[in-house]
């Protein structure tokens, strides 16, 4: 499950010579001119599938990012820049479940008056929440293990929910707009700099 915006679907049909200015920077400056641009839309993003996220405890939303830009080159002229929005680490927490069926809370401070406590860690199950899960049957004298030390034969299934798919197509043209606006200012800014050299 990949949502991208190209460098292509960046350019607007009357920006010819911002193409032609940000073809001539060498790589370095059209890097220092991209990546801000890119941490800048993945921000955006990333609110949005925060708040498309499903609210059970609030930890998947709270643990949606964006990743650090990371730049990839491969010989002279063939760099690429990624950057990804998603489960950032370090959100493994211990949540109290209140009953089966119940909504789960976070435990805080103190231990929970009723049910069990289990772990959480959404960069586990993400995947489970936006492309579902059919029920699983355990087969003759086999059982599942949950991280949370329960055992058991059945597990139900989990309809599909592509809230990261639907935040993206949300806030895909304001994400393009917001870079599209900065990006001659940018590219200038970088080619002055590089003439005053």
């Amino acid at each position: 499950m990949a949502d991208w915006i190209t460098l292509g679907s960046l350019y607007a049909a009357d920006t010819a010579a911002v193409q032609r200015a940000f073809a001539e920077l060498p790589e370095r400056c059209q890097e220092r001119v991209l990546k801000p641009l890119l941490e800048k839309a993945a921000r955006l993003v990333a609110a949005a599938e925060r708040s498309e996220a499903p609210k059970e405890t609030g930890l998947l939303g709270a643990s949606l990012g964006a990743s650090a830009t990371r730049t990839y080159r491969h010989g002279e002229g063939s760099s690429k820049i990624f950057i990804a929005v998603g489960v950032r680490r370090g959100f493994r927490r211990t949540v109290a479940m209140a009953a089966r069926g119940k909504r789960l809370k976070f435990a805080r401070g103190s231990r929970p008056q009723r049910g069990d406590e289990g772990v959480r860690n959404p960069s586990l199950y993400l995947h489970l929440v936006t492309g579902g899960r059919k029920a699983l049957q355990a087969g003759r004298g086999t059982i599942f293990h949950s991280a949370n030390d329960r055992y058991f034969t059945r597990a139900a299934g989990v309809t599909p929910d592509p809230f990261m798919s639907r935040a993206f197509d949300q806030v895909k043209e304001a994400a393009v707009a917001a870079v599209t606006s900065e990006a001659p200012a940018r590219i200038e800014a970088e080619a002055a700099k590089l003439a005053n050299r």
